[in-house]
């Protein structure tokens, strides 16, 4: 594989800002302030400008594609430029072994065709939901 140049420098740039970033967010209470908040501002634009290197480095390629995560990143750090506070955008993540829905919609749609995983996902959501209910109306 072709290993551009600069390439491990901007691997460690990006995972040093990473963690700084998700350290921070993860350390802190339910307010951003101070200088917590712009240790995020700064991590989140390191990681970034990190990313868009190594997105330029491999653009022929599948690697370093992290668009959505990227966009979330982008929306934390101008919220966070913007505002003197804000609202810890940690308190939004679950870890994935708590994810009621996800945990839910495996078991339902284990047995289901792959092209009809989500109408008929939701629809067995929905019945189910509309069996609990009827169980808690009868209570």
């Amino acid at each position: 594989m072709n290993n551009p140049a600069g390439v491990d420098l901007r691997i460690s740039e990006f995972w040093r800002a990473a963690d700084v970033f998700l350290g921070t967010l993860q350390a802190q209470g339910l307010w951003l302030i101070g200088p917590p908040k712009d240790r995020v501002v700064q991590a989140g634009w390191d990681m970034l400008r990190a990313l868009e290197a190594l997105n330029v480095a491999y653009a022929d390629t599948k690697y370093f594609h992290l668009t959505p995560k990227a966009h979330a990143v982008v929306h934390i750090v101008l919220e966070a430029e913007q505002k003197p506070f804000l609202i810890n955008p940690w308190l939004d993540c679950c870890w994935m072994d708590e994810d009621f829905i996800g945990r839910v919609c495996r078991k339902m749609v284990r047995q289901m065709d792959p092209r009809s995983v989500l109408t008929e996902g939701v629809e067995r959501y929905l019945a189910l939901m509309r069996t609990e209910l009827a169980i808690l109306k009868r209570a």
